[in-house]
C-alpha cells in the first residue's frame, strides 16, 4: 500500500488486507489475487497485489468515487490488477473500500467467457459490495449502493442507472 502523504492510512489499508480482508475472502475458497511479476505494468516492484491510495475525482455520479480496479495491462479476461483508493475517506470508507475492491481484484483471477461492460458487472459489483458486509458487518458502506436496486424495483438487476433514465 503506497500513500505519499498518509502514512498512517497507508498502515491502517495494509494491515486490514493482510490480517482481515484478503485472509476472510481467500478462506472462502474465492481465487487471490494474480501475481503482477513481470507485467510491466504497476508491479509495485514485486508480484504483490499493489494498492494505491490517491485523490480520486468524482464522475459527475452518486454515490461519490470511492475506489477503483484495473487490470495491469490492457485485457478481457484474467489478469492481475491494482488498486486505487481514494485517500480522503474516512478509516471506516477506506477499509471498506479496499474490500469491495479487493473482491473485484479476486474476480480479475477467474477465466470468464465474456467480459464486455455489461456481461458480468451486476454479479461483480453486487458480489464486490458483499465483501464489504462480509468482512465488516457493521460498516453500512455498501448501503451506498443499494438505492439503485430498491428504488426500481420492476428494473432488471443487469440494468444500471446510467442505462435508464426513469
Amino acid at each position: 500500500v503506497r500513500d505519499t502523504t498518509g502514512h498512517a492510512n497507508a498502515i491502517l489499508c495494509a494491515n486490514a488486507l493482510n490480517n482481515e480482508i484478503w485472509p476472510a475472502i481467500t478462506g472462502l475458497g474465492i481465487l487471490a489475487p494474480l501475481s503482477d511479476t513481470d507485467t510491466g505494468w504497476f508491479d509495485g516492484g514485486d508480484g504483490r497485489l499493489d494498492v494505491y491510495l490517491v485523490p480520486l475525482k468524482g464522475k459527475g455520479t452518486a454515490p461519490p468515487n470511492l475506489g477503483e480496479t484495473y487490470p495491469v495491462s490492457p485485457s478481457l479476461q484474467q489478469k492481475p490488477a491494482f488498486l486505487l483508493i481514494s485517500k480522503t475517506l474516512s478509516q471506516s470508507d477506506m477499509i471498506g473500500t479496499l474490500a469491495h475492491e479487493f473482491m473485484h481484484a479476486c474476480q480479475w483471477a477467474y477465466p470468464v467467457s465474456a467480459f464486455s461492460l455489461s456481461s458480468y458487472q451486476w454479479l461483480k459489483e453486487s458480489t464486490a459490495q458483499w465483501a464489504i458486509d462480509f468482512d465488516y458487518p457493521t460498516n453500512q458502506l455498501e448501503q451506498l449502493k443499494a438505492s439503485a436496486f430498491t428504488d426500481k424495483p420492476r428494473v432488471s438487476l443487469d440494468v444500471f442507472d446510467g442505462d435508464i433514465d426513469h
